[in-house]
């Protein structure tokens, strides 16, 4: 299945950036997670552990941009394997101050990159 988020504004990060994810339905452990790329609607991870979760399963992600800290809960659409190592495309369900909120910070962090 061809899944792909159309939004204006993607950041990639050249250094994946490091958060937490732990799967909510059903419970599990967290793990870390490299945020290869972020957008105000979703995101794709890459994990080194043995996870073995599946489309649809429901997630909490942590991570810190500009000494702010976001949580989000999500909803796994795709997953890749490469070797020991798994990338995954997660959905967001967020407010809008969440969503604003996210993309000042992206946004400002695109700045300093020039």
């Amino acid at each position: 299945m061809y899944y792909k988020r159309n939004e204006p504004f993607r950041y990639t990060f050249g250094t994946p950036l490091l958060g937490r994810i732990q799967p909510l339905h059903p419970k599990g452990n967290p793990f870390e997670m490299k945020i290869l790329d972020l957008s105000q609607h979703g995101l794709k991870i890459e994990l080194q552990q043995n996870s073995e979760w599946s489309k649809e399963t429901t997630v909490q992600v942590r991570f810190s941009l500009l000494d702010e800290e976001y949580a989000a809960e999500g909803t796994i659409k795709w997953l890749k394997s490469y070797g020991s190592t798994k990338q995954y495309g997660i959905d967001l369900d967020t407010s809008e101050d969440w969503r604003k909120s996210l993309i000042n910070a992206l946004k400002s962090i695109a700045r300093q990159q020039l």
